[in-house]
């Protein structure tokens, strides 16, 4: 019997993301999810990006930049011919409140409110005339029609949650919420798509401790932590690597979450993974990591291929490939040592050790910027036991945040 494989016909999503100006936007993440795997693209200088060889599929594409709202399209089909995906940012729901001029209860003497002004533009910036705008600010649904320049204005209340919802034939519904009363800019600007009425484009807040006026003047620092189950945060998290696109569980079981608690500068973005040897992270490196742009990454590895019964130096051999990659594109290494776990036998607990120490003659030659992660969880006085553990094999919230106060001095001397 001949058995023939099933070809998959596949083909790609690209794109290019710009801010409601018009104007090309890098730096930007951009996330294509659909199917069983989760990519992940960073926009060029001119806003591109491009995801090959997916799957046919409907798929969501979230897109997001600190200072804009963070976008999620979701009915996107990859196209063989690539024709390109428009995207397009709001700067933050930082906006109004100016004065609408509103026909008073008896229908005589004008009154004036506070409002939004709301300008809707499609993606190719152009206003957009007679679409609806509607603004809910808690109970209260205010409607309103765009003119021929694309604005409407509707009556606001200060105080509560706010939520637009824009429609208009054949477009893209597109909805955007906030927290708080918007200040900040004139008006509100709302874009739609072209495409199918019941697909929607979703806007949120980003946050920022930034101004949202000046969103590019003071950029995030990127940076990515890859490893196993003590990167991604196990027992009480499972990292955005594992339950996209924003993990689950406990956030403070990460080392990840203590670094930007201290650092509200940085962006570490979790990608670590339950179980994995150092051979089954440095195969995802330029996924997860090259691809990303990052200026630093964090790597702790090895513990999984020790208690595996793999050598020292097939570890060693893996961290020094992801170490030249990293190197390669530009990206300084932070390098924490194996962390330890109490049911390690001797054995496991002298491999670790080699491992470790060659990790440090790493950091002496120049190659990575060093961080005892061991030392900074384990029990006072030894290094083979953790001070403190849900399971034995895992820190506890209190030993990641005792990882990121290690961590974090290396990452400035690796910035620096």
């Amino acid at each position: 019997m001949i058995l023939l494989a099933a070809l998959v016909a596949t083909a790609s999503v690209r794109g290019v993301v710009r801010d409601t100006e018009c104007l090309p936007l890098p730096g930007v993440t951009v996330v294509l999810r659909g199917d069983a795997r989760q990519r992940t693209a960073v926009t060029g200088a001119a806003g591109e990006f491009a995801f090959e060889d997916v799957p046919d599929a409907p798929y969501t594409l979230r897109a997001w930049m600190q200072g804009f709202q963070a976008l999620s399209r979701d009915g996107v089909r990859p196209a063989a011919n690539g024709e390109p995906v428009s995207l397009m940012l709001p700067l933050g729901f930082g906006t109004v409140v100016d004065r609408v001029v509103m026909a008073s209860s008896s229908g005589n003497t004008p009154e004036s409110v506070p409002g939004l002004s709301v300008r809707v533009l499609d993606d190719r910036c152009q206003p957009v005339a007679h679409a609806a705008v509607a603004l809910t600010d808690g109970p209260r649904v205010s409607t309103m029609t765009t003119d021929d320049t694309g604005r409407a204005s509707l009556p606001l209340l200060d105080g509560g949650r706010y939520s637009l919802i824009v429609t208009a034939p054949r477009f893209s519904q597109s909805a955007l919420s906030a927290d708080t009363t918007p200040r900040g800019q004139t008006e509100i600007l709302m874009p739609l798509f072209r495409g199918p009425p019941e697909s929607r484009i979703v806007f949120e807040p980003v946050p920022s401790r930034f101004s949202l006026m000046d969103p590019v003047t003071q950029p995030r620092i990127r940076i990515v932590a890859i490893g196993d189950s003590t990167t991604a945060g196990t027992p009480a998290f499972k990292s955005p690597r594992e339950a996209p696109p924003a993990g689950e569980g406990n956030v403070t079981s990460q080392y990840a979450y203590w670094l930007m608690q201290a650092h509200p500068d940085w962006e570490v973005v979790n990608q670590g993974v339950n179980g994995e040897r150092s051979d089954t992270i440095a195969a995802r490196f330029d996924e997860d990591v090259i691809a990303l742009k990052a200026a630093v990454v964090v790597i702790v590895a090895g513990v999984n291929d020790v208690y595996q019964g793999r050598d020292a130096q097939h570890v060693e051999e893996q961290l020094a490939t992801m170490y030249r990659k990293a190197r390669a594109a530009g990206l300084h290494v932070v390098a924490g040592t194996i962390i330890p776990y109490n049911t390690a036998t001797p054995d496991q607990n002298a491999r670790m050790h080699e491992i470790n120490a060659w990790i440090r003659t790493q950091a002496d030659a120049g190659v990575v910027t060093f961080v005892d992660t061991r030392a900074a969880v384990a029990a006072p006085g030894n290094a083979d036991m953790l001070a403190s553990s849900p399971d034995g094999l895992h820190p506890d919230a209190a030993g990641y945040r005792r990882m990121a106060d290690a961590i974090a001095p290396a990452i400035e001397r690796a910035v620096r």
